[in-house]
């Protein structure tokens, strides 16, 4: 059984209910960037956890993937110029 116990690794949540976490940038999503507040930690899904988070300056919730959200704020990608 301890063998057994080397091997088998549980998966752990980065985020835990009340953390504020920020949505890394992905050009195929239109969200409001800042901060947000995970509200509900969800079910793992496709091996990846998901939340519902909250916009703080929004009252209505999304649901995210973990791999969507960071610890710390990301920086904006800002369009191309012509020098």
């Amino acid at each position: 059984m301890l063998a057994f116990a080397r091997w088998c690794t549980v998966p752990t949540r980065k985020f835990k209910v009340g953390r504020t976490v920020f949505i890394k940038a992905a050009p195929h999503q239109n969200l409001p960037g800042g901060a947000y507040v995970i509200v509900q930690k969800m079910p793992e899904r496709d091996g990846e956890f998901e939340y519902r988070v909250r916009n703080t300056r929004e009252q209505h919730e999304r649901v995210l993937r973990e791999g969507h959200l960071s610890a710390t704020p990301q920086p904006r990608s800002s369009p191309a110029t012509d020098d």
